[in-house]
């Protein structure tokens, strides 16, 4: 299997994508999911999945004639494309797909530890057809460069060692995006035990005074510590994207405890949530993260306290107004915003807050990774953020999520 090997899956049945979504990113692949074929064909033109696992019958369009054009273009060519399917094989779909250039066909219902096994086993055959190719591309190089070359020289090309030893050795060389990631969850653990024991107690009443400031600068530098943790994993690509149906105003609402946690007692949060708002597909322990990142920035923006307001409401942009933003998209959206009664952000660092590493803070203030994850966050649920901020009077972030049409009312365990 190729390791942490990139899946995109378009399907039109929500419920079954989210199923499909989350035994796969359990079983260590990343995942993205499309509900049309032009979405589908959006994203692998734009993302060039390893794998992308396609419904025969989609709302705009035959998943055979997606495969086919997949399969002809230049940017998706390679990938391995699976059809499925609930329609019998007797229909004659099967034949059809395998000569559209799928490379597998699945009859539904599958469970979904087979499914698994089966997208594991094409990977590996990807795989290794991979190296077969660039190990004929190799060999023609060569044979191509020595023949010019004397017997002489091909003689004392065996006393070198063997070139696949040295390839061997490098693979048990684990990469810093390796590294970083074990280093990450390691922390996040103690960090996660620090600051809950530290919330523990700052929650006794009967707390000596004198010790609630201390032990608030640790539950604060230890939820700092858990943000940094987890974009490091977000940026080593260690963090696996499992969307379902969510109800964000119910994951507002659960969350808000550890927010107050975040924001500190001199920081008002108060929720304004739209009744009625439409359910959304994304990964919850995404959306948690960066609800917990724009508590914590707008916690620093507000060092002597001040109003945090978290507000929930449906938009819907038309085709000019979503290309007065970039990244935008018409149709209908859910907009999370965050506004803050803090210091504000000055127009010439404004266009810069969502660099990797940028950050105004002093050392030890921050690493300029959380805003960069947020961003990166909305941009994988093709989404957007616009930023509206004025020196000395706050800042407001919109967060754009776009709505998938026919979703099921949320589960109460989403999240």
């Amino acid at each position: 299997m190729k390791p942490n090997a990139y899946l995109l899956l378009v399907d039109d049945d929500p419920v079954l994508l989210r199923s499909m979504a989350r035994a796969l990113g359990a079983a260590g692949y990343f995942v993205e999911v499309a509900f049309s074929a032009a979405e589908g064909l959006r994203l692998a033109r734009f993302r060039r999945p390893d794998l992308i696992l396609l419904d025969v019958v989609l709302p705009d369009g035959s998943g055979i004639e997606v495969c086919r054009s997949l399969k002809e273009g230049p940017e998706t060519s390679g990938a391995c494309v699976v059809l499925i399917s609930g329609l019998q094989t007797s229909s004659g779909h099967q034949e059809l797909g395998l000569a559209a250039g799928a490379d597998a066909y699945i009859v539904r219902p599958i469970s979904m530890p087979d499914l698994v096994a089966r997208i594991g086993a094409l990977l590996r055959v990807q795989q290794a057809q991979s190296a077969l190719r660039e190990t004929h591309a190799s060999l023609g190089r060569a044979a191509i460069g020595s023949t010019a070359q004397s017997s002489q020289d091909a003689a004392a090309s065996t006393d070198r060692p063997p070139a696949d030893a040295g390839v061997r050795a490098a693979e048990k060389i684990e990469t810093p995006a390796d590294l970083a990631a074990k280093l990450a969850r390691c922390l996040d653990e103690l960090l996660t035990i620090i600051e809950c024991n530290a919330s523990q107690v700052l929650e006794d009443p009967r707390l000596a005074p004198e010790l609630r400031p201390p032990l608030t600068h640790v539950s604060v530098a230890a939820n700092r510590g858990a943000n940094l943790t987890l974009a490091l994993l977000h940026y080593s690509g260690q963090q696996i994207s499992q969307p379902r149906v969510l109800d964000l105003n119910e994951n507002l609402e659960r969350l808000a405890t550890k927010l107050r946690a975040t924001l500190g007692e001199s920081v008002i949060l108060e929720f304004q949530l739209a009744s009625g708002l439409p359910p959304m597909f994304a990964d919850p322990g995404m959306v948690e993260q960066s609800l917990l990142i724009l508590a914590a920035n707008a916690r620093d923006a507000m060092p002597s306290g001040g109003r945090l307001i978290l507000q929930t409401r449906p938009v819907h942009l038309s085709t000019s107004e979503a290309a007065r933003f970039r990244g935008a998209s018409a149709g209908p959206h859910i907009c999370l915003s965050a506004t803050d009664t803090g210091c504000g952000i000055a127009p010439d660092i404004r266009q810069r807050i969502f660099e990797p590493f940028f950050t105004t803070k002093a050392a030890g203030g921050g690493f300029g990774l959380s805003l960069a994850v947020v961003e990166d966050v909305v941009r994988q649920h093709h989404g957007w953020i616009d930023v509206q901020s004025e020196v000395g009077r706050g800042t407001t972030l919109r967060l754009h999520f776009p709505v998938t049409p026919d979703l099921p009312a949320a589960s109460p365990k989403s999240g």
